[in-house]
């Protein structure tokens, strides 16, 4: 993505329309470009974590009744992917 603004910016300089403009203003259109990119990353990162927990919260759930249930502990390691420290974890809590 930074690339390919980079290279809109790079093309658009060429054209007669648009390259005074960005010659006197190059670095404020960057940054402008550049703090667009860095808002979209930091969307993509949230909405991963946001993923991200909402399946630990569904594997943790899944662990906690299995755990009520006396299943052991091997069981709950391979059906619910989670590490063994964390199932031991949610054993003792």
């Amino acid at each position: 993505m930074k690339k390919a603004i980079l290279e809109t910016i790079r093309i658009c300089k060429d054209r007669n329309v648009l390259k005074e403009y960005l010659e006197s203003r190059e670095k404020e259109v960057v940054d402008i470009m550049m703090v667009l990119y860095d808002k979209e990353e930091a969307m993509r990162t949230y909405v991963e974590s946001e993923r991200h927990d909402a399946q630990n919260d569904w594997r943790i759930e899944m662990a906690l009744d299995m755990l009520r249930d006396g299943e052991p502990i091997e069981k709950i390691i391979r059906y619910c992917k989670l590490s063994k420290e964390k199932v031991l974890e949610l054993q003792n809590s």
